[in-house]
């Protein structure tokens, strides 16, 4: 067994994200208003669109959401709850509201054209930050402070030319580089897909507590979906949690979360 790759990377620490990370998100979507509002009426023009695409979707979330146990304190059961959703949602008057809300949202107020929606992203800026700083930041980082640790794994593993520009001091390499683990042919749907998991990943264990369990669950999501990927031709070694070939979130010893990634060759 022959390591061929190794490298830590760690996450920037964020006390708060950027006051401009904030403004461009804000004037992102209020610059887009219009375009928002003409799509979402091109795809909901009427009540019968409104049922499919809205009611239903949102009368299946509903149900999933019930223990099939539950019973109201009327004595509903859940299927008949469920149901009840289902009738209210698929109303003439639960359209006629949706679309009473959105003209009022966006109407033009005061010569600025949707005015109220432009007031309540201003509004929703300082609950902005804290998300994303859960969510997205430490993992995928910014265009200012470099990429986030997600990033960089999918460049990494894919051997992209850009890699090694973003290793900073908050990172360590240990042997080898940047090296391609897919298919040529595979190497814009693996990166997707494996930065969108470790964000998902990175994300549910910092909500947990950096809980060990949830390390443990979430690096084996994130193994078992890069074998997927793996070109068989490389004989890597299988990626494995703590295994000699892996992608994982570890704590080190002063308690700190980062993305380990070793690759080993059979």
């Amino acid at each position: 067994m022959k390591i061929i790759s190794h490298v830590l990377l760690g996450l920037q620490a964020y006390d708060d994200v950027p006051e401009r990370i904030k403004e461009q998100w804000a004037e992102g979507l209020k610059n887009n208003a219009a375009r928002f509002h003409a799509k979402r009426q091109q795809i909901i023009p009427n009540q019968e669109s409104f049922i499919n695409k809205i009611a239903e979707t949102s009368h299946k979330e509903f149900g999933n959401m019930l223990d099939p146990n539950f019973q109201s304190r009327a004595g509903l059961n859940k299927r008949a709850i469920v149901n009840k959703h289902h009738v209210n949602l698929s109303s003439p008057e639960a359209y006629k509201k949706y679309k009473t809300k959105l003209g009022f949202m966006f109407e033009e107020v005061d010569g600025v054209p949707a005015k109220r929606y432009k007031e309540r992203i201003d509004l929703s800026k300082n609950n902005y930050g804290p998300a994303v700083i859960k969510k997205l930041l430490a993992f995928s980082g910014t265009k200012v402070e470099g990429k986030g640790p997600a990033a960089v794994a999918s460049l990494w593993l894919t051997r992209d030319p850009t890699t090694e520009g973003q290793i900073s001091g908050k990172d360590q390499l240990l042997e080898g580089g940047p090296t391609l683990i897919t298919k040529p042919a595979h190497r814009a749907g693996f990166k997707a897909m494996l930065t969108g998991r470790l964000i998902q990943a990175g994300s549910t264990i910092v909500r947990s507590g950096n809980e060990a369990g949830t390390i443990q669950e979430q690096n084996d999501l994130t193994n078992d979906m890069i074998n997927g990927f793996v070109d068989k031709h490389l004989h890597l070694v299988d990626f494995v949690t703590g295994g000699d070939s892996r992608v994982d979130y570890v704590i080190t010893d002063d308690k700190r979360l980062i993305l380990e990634i070793q690759v080993s060759q059979k």
